[in-house]
């Protein structure tokens, strides 16, 4: 039998010194000493998540040798990330462009300065200011410039109305093709893309309906330049600079061409006529520029292979041809 007492009824019978045994259910109710110092279950789950909060990774091996969650079931609590490094800001256009203006080269010429130079200058008068450049350094490494090969070049003795005494003059020239830069062959013979490549060119070319001199059975004539006009010492590649200052040469060969298309064998040289798209085709690669009509001063521009890399990779001549052909069918269109 079991006695429900009350507190007062508790200490009544202590005072007569009568051993009351608490109720099983007032011992479930009322922990004992020990007890209380004992984590409840309530008290681990509290004492888990501080843990948790604080220490994320520890609590995600706790939590797994629990048989609690598993760290990818339970929130996740990123750690802070570590503070980046704040570098030079990256040039603006302004900065760029000031940058492509001071002087870059062996004689202190800026771009600016080199486009003014051959602004008004006449097919004659520019093929006399490219041989004597020396805006940078490779005036002093070269043997000759590699002018280009192929144009009908205006005859200063005749009465040519479009020759002036200054040597204001126009080429003719149906097609345009930009090689990149010359070769140590190239320098020698004073021609752009001799050798191996050159006769893969001629090859082409003939198949299109052209060839380098004079007209072939298309009726266009061709004019064959590089973008860059010096040959650089040990076949290295061109430089940034070096394009920039020869730039403003090829521009002129163009204006003063006005050919029917332009084609632009390799990445350099399609960057180099394309200046004006410049910020729109940076870090392009080849194949993304290659079968569309791009434009420099509204003529046509398709851009293709090398025929270097063409004779290294054969399989992609097919590709080649596709782009000759698209620049055929431009040239054609604008013949009428």
């Amino acid at each position: 039998m079991s006695l429900h007492l009350d507190e007062r009824q508790r200490a009544m019978l202590a005072e007569m010194h009568i051993r009351v045994w608490p109720a099983r259910s007032d011992a479930t109710a009322a922990p004992s000493a020990k007890d209380a110092h004992t984590p409840t279950a309530a008290t681990n789950a509290s004492l888990t998540a501080q843990t948790q909060a604080n220490h994320p990774a520890t609590a995600s091996a706790d939590t797994m040798s629990q048989g609690g969650a598993r760290p990818s079931d339970a929130p996740s609590h990123p750690s802070p990330q570590p503070m980046k490094s704040v570098g030079a800001p990256r040039p603006s256009a302004t900065t760029a462009k000031a940058t492509s203006d001071s002087p870059e080269g062996a004689d202190g010429t800026t771009l600016q300065a080199q486009r003014d130079r051959v602004a008004d200058l006449g097919w004659g008068a520019l093929k006399v200011a490219v041989a004597e450049c020396q805006a940078c350094a490779l005036g002093h490494t070269r043997s000759q410039v590699v002018w280009g090969q192929g144009a009908n070049e205006p005859d200063p003795s005749g009465d040519d109305a479009a020759m002036a005494p200054a040597g204001v003059g126009v080429a003719q020239a149906e097609w345009l093709v930009v090689v990149a830069a010359p070769t140590a062959e190239d320098q020698i013979q004073g021609l752009p893309l001799v050798g191996d490549p050159g006769r893969l060119l001629d090859n082409i070319l003939r198949a299109v309906g052209l060839k380098r001199e004079g007209l072939g059975p298309l009726g266009h004539s061709v004019f064959i330049t590089p973008a860059l006009k010096c040959a650089p010492p040990q076949e290295r590649n061109p430089q940034a600079a070096e394009l920039d200052l020869c730039e403003p040469h090829l521009a002129r060969q163009i204006a003063l061409l006005r050919p029917k298309v332009i084609v632009a064998m390799g990445l350099l040289a399609a960057q180099s006529v394309l200046r004006q798209d410049a910020e729109r085709i940076a870090g392009l690669p080849l194949g993304r520029l290659r079968q569309q009509v791009w434009q420099h001063q509204g003529i046509p521009v398709v851009v293709t292979y090398p025929s270097a890399y063409l004779m290294r990779n054969p399989a992609d001549k097919a590709k080649a041809w596709a782009d000759w052909c698209m620049a055929r069918n431009l040239a054609m269109g604008q013949a009428g």
